[in-house]
């Protein structure tokens, strides 16, 4: 049975000191070509970030880490949602309502799937694919609870905040150029045009393969077959085992996290919660919206 942490320091819940440093990458928010590139948790912001990290001179001020803070409690500085950007720091939100402000939108309930993947990785070091299907139904049930009562308080419930916090602030939208996460092409021709910088999309997935990975080739029988195989079968061979069985672990998890969502109204219970993120996506054409 999965049993998750309470969501404090020390159960477990939050990042370790090296996850934190190596893993989560910033919202930009770039003054010399007034560009602000929003992170809006699982929606490619990662693969984004670094490269724009790289690219363009940013606001140190959304490094790395998280934050603990009397009246919003903790929260991830590279993934504060406009509320907590206007609370903490209101002269990068007047940057942001100023500046070209880009994000990246997902598929609600895909977004959530992915988001359920970090929460494990970051609770238990699991693979969301490695769970029973009983399992699964009783961690989505735990998050659920915390969605019905609006309790996101805590570093592990940042993924599933709503969309639409990290683009509307008091009811205005600040973000005004809109990427459909299917369609990362346009964000990248976006940028090469107005910004002249380079964004490679094809690593979008590679953390979490890697960690499926991970996760299909811990157990005793393969750990003892591994070493050898790297020895007499050729690289792309073994890419493409590791590729297949990367496959075929995600798909057999796909098809649990199907199951439990149409069980107990749960799909119907996040639609509802996400109302808003589906009519964004709705909105959005395989190309920006500017």
């Amino acid at each position: 049975m999965w049993q998750g942490g309470r969501g404090v320091v020390g159960s477990g819940c939050y990042p370790t000191a090296s996850a934190r440093d190596h893993h989560l990458m910033p919202t930009i928010i770039c003054d010399a070509q007034r560009l602000a590139f929003i992170h809006i948790p699982k929606t490619a912001g990662t693969t984004i970030s670094r490269q724009l990290k790289t690219a363009l001179p940013h606001d140190p001020d959304f490094a790395e880490g998280w934050t603990a803070h009397p009246e919003l409690g903790d929260f991830y500085n590279d993934h504060r949602t406009l509320r907590q950007i206007s609370l903490t720091a209101p002269d990068t939100l007047e940057k942001i309502r100023d500046f070209d402000a880009i994000a990246v939108c997902r598929e609600p309930l895909s977004r959530f799937q992915s988001a359920l993947g970090q929460y494990l990785r970051n609770t238990s070091g699991e693979a969301l694919a490695s769970l029973s299907q009983s399992d699964l139904a009783a961690l989505v049930d735990s998050i659920l609870a915390k969605l019905r009562v609006e309790d996101l308080d805590g570093l592990p419930m940042t993924f599933f905040r709503r969309q639409s916090d990290f683009i509307f602030h008091d009811g205005k939208q600040l973000i005004d150029h809109l990427f459909d996460f299917r369609d990362l092409g346009s964000l990248s021709a976006f940028l090469e045009s107005r910004f002249e910088v380079s964004l490679d999309t094809g690593t979008t997935f590679r953390a979490a393969n890697n960690h499926a990975w991970k996760q299909r080739t811990n157990r005793p029988l393969v750990r003892l077959v591994k070493p050898l195989a790297k020895r007499v079968l050729p690289d792309p061979v073994i890419a493409r085992f590791r590729n297949r069985s990367v496959a075929q672990f995600k798909k057999a998890g796909d098809q649990r996290f199907d199951r439990v969502l149409d069980a107990a109204q749960r799909r119907n219970f996040l639609i509802d919660y996400y109302e808003e993120d589906f009519e964004i996506c709705k909105r959005l054409e395989p190309t920006a919206v500017s």
